[in-house]
């Protein structure tokens, strides 16, 4: 059992706090170092052998960036540098635009899927003599709320609100969009800001930096889709253009999933590199995890051939083996140091700490970070946060609306309504009771008289309760 809580209570007391801060940094200082050495062991493994990976021109070179970084440190025997430190963060940074880039990317295709999904029944035969709106908007209700966590009841809503069809005023539509932002009066400046980077980037109105260096295909594509004649389409090119917008979200989805890997992977080896100095270099997993660095290292197993990745992985088999386990004790004492550094943060002792230990609790933090599943969470958040005034929030609301009423204006219905569709599913919205969401399913519903367009939203609609009970 860990002793983070007896030496937190004691900070707080003000009995030895200095004694009682430095047992509490030592013991999550070498905590960190196991937990990073293994977590990084069994995804440096995984990367290794992942043809998705080393199949691709920019998740290669990526790759092949962190494995010089790797073989950098491993030469310094983990000697912490500026220089070294520079280098991961730089890298760091370079994931988090290549990431930027392919959530931007899949943001615009996913619009363009939405406005192709609801075309689909002008070209094929649909089902409508056993379907009614009441029923069906009971069904998704019942959904909603069967469960019992407000969270999911919350994530659920979210779902089925940004897939129902879209059958309103533009003016209502900005005012359910003000009403969303006024949740943010009062609270804090970043919030605001994530907000509007996730709407402004899923209307087409945010270009992340390198969009087209990075993945100039993509660019043509994403320009080709934004102009094209939707409404103008015939089967054969809706069928064509539908199977490449899917190949290009195929293509993402696969980026996305290696670009986590390696900043995940990058991360752990940096939390790895920060709490070297406090690792138990005599014991069998630090020693287990520096083998399996270095028999990656040997034998060139980032050089990208997907055969001899395989063989490596059988390779250190046995040598993961000798680490299994070992991370879930170390999670444990970590999640209830954390626990208790913020108690520390916010007691007088760290309001009167010197800058040693202000930076020493800053290290902890950022080493928290690294571990967590944020992978590209900020380590120096040197913005300022600060309380919103209602002003300030209602200035950010006409900036979004003055940018995207003119678009809104000059694009086909379709798409209209697929921006309108991607906002909502960003908006926090608070219904009254179950009476009242129910009314706002069943009026959009009622409201759609396309038939072809809402039974292409019913099914994608039971699409995504069946997956929800499959899950279950």
């Amino acid at each position: 059992m860990s002793n983070y809580g007896k030496y937190a209570k004691n900070i707080a007391k003000n009995k030895l706090p200095y004694e009682n801060w430095n047992q509490f940094y030592t013991a999550y200082e070498k905590s960190a170092n196991i937990l990073a050495g293994v977590q990084f062991s069994f995804n440096l493994v995984t990367l290794a052998s992942s043809e998705e990976i080393w199949d691709e021109e920019n998740t290669y070179n990526l790759a092949g960036e962190f494995a010089n970084v790797l073989a950098d440190l491993n030469k310094s025997d983990y000697a912490y540098s500026e220089v070294l430190a520079t280098e991961i963060c730089d890298l760091r940074a370079k994931l988090k635009n290549h990431m930027d880039c392919l959530v931007t990317y899949t943001d615009h295709f996913m619009l363009y899927q939405y406005v192709m999904n609801c075309m689909r029944y002008r070209f094929e035969d649909y089902d409508y003599d056993d379907y009614d709106d009441e029923e069906f908007a009971k069904e998704l209700l019942n959904y909603i709320t069967s469960d019992k966590d407000q969270s999911t009841v919350r994530y659920k809503t979210m779902e089925v609100v940004k897939s129902l069809p879209i059958r309103m005023t533009r003016s209502h539509f900005f005012e359910m969009v003000k009403d969303g932002f006024s949740v943010y009066k009062g609270g804090d400046s970043d919030t605001l800001e994530s907000f509007n980077y996730m709407i402004r980037g899923a209307t087409l109105l945010y270009e992340s930096e390198n969009m087209k260096e990075y993945f100039p295909d993509l660019y043509e594509y994403d320009i080709h889709f934004r102009e094209l004649d939707y409404e103008a389409l015939d089967q054969e090119n809706y069928y064509k253009e539908s199977i490449s917008i899917q190949e290009c979200i195929d293509f993402l989805n696969k980026q996305i999933s290696a670009c986590q890997l390696i900043s995940e992977t990058l991360n752990q080896l940096y939390a790895f590199y920060l709490t070297h100095e406090y690792a138990d270099v005599s014991s069998e997993t630090y020693t287990t995890c520096r083998e399996i660095i270095a028999f990656l290292l040997d034998n060139d197993a980032f050089s990208g051939d997907s055969s001899e990745a395989e063989e490596l992985d059988d390779s250190v088999i046995e040598l993961l083996k000798k680490i299994e386990g070992v991370q879930e004790g170390e999670l444990d004492e970590l999640s209830d140091a954390e626990g208790r550094l913020e108690d520390i943060m916010q007691s007088s002792f760290a309001a009167a700490a010197p800058d040693q230990i202000l930076q020493e609790m800053n290290e902890v933090d950022c080493i928290s970070k690294l571990l967590s599943t944020s992978y590209f969470a900020d380590l120096d958040e040197d913005e300022e946060i600060y309380e919103l005034s209602e002003a300030e929030v209602n200035a950010s609301f006409g900036a979004f609306r003055l940018e995207l009423e003119p678009i809104l204006k000059t694009v086909p219905k379709l798409m209209s309504r697929a921006l309108m569709a991607a906002v909502i599913g960003y908006l926090p919205m608070n219904f009254s009771d179950s009476n009242e969401l129910y009314e706002y399913i069943y009026n959009s519903l009622k409201a759609c008289t396309s038939l072809p367009e809402k039974m292409a939203l019913v099914e994608h609609l039971e699409e995504i309760m069946d997956d929800v009970d499959d899950w279950e």
